[in-house]
């Protein structure tokens, strides 16, 4: 996976779920926060 912005949506036992590579830092962070939010988002978390 050479893309650092690269995103992959799948459902798991009937559940929508995305996961995928993003940039570091608080700006980029936030960004994504507010992208996942405005798409409908109810439960974020962060592996690192």
């Amino acid at each position: 996976m050479s893309d650092s912005k690269a995103v992959f949506i799948g459902q798991y036992n009937n559940v929508k779920i995305c996961g995928g590579r993003f940039l570091i830092g608080a700006p980029a962070a936030a960004m994504i926060l507010e992208e996942a939010i405005a798409c409908g988002a109810t439960k974020i978390f962060e592996v690192s």
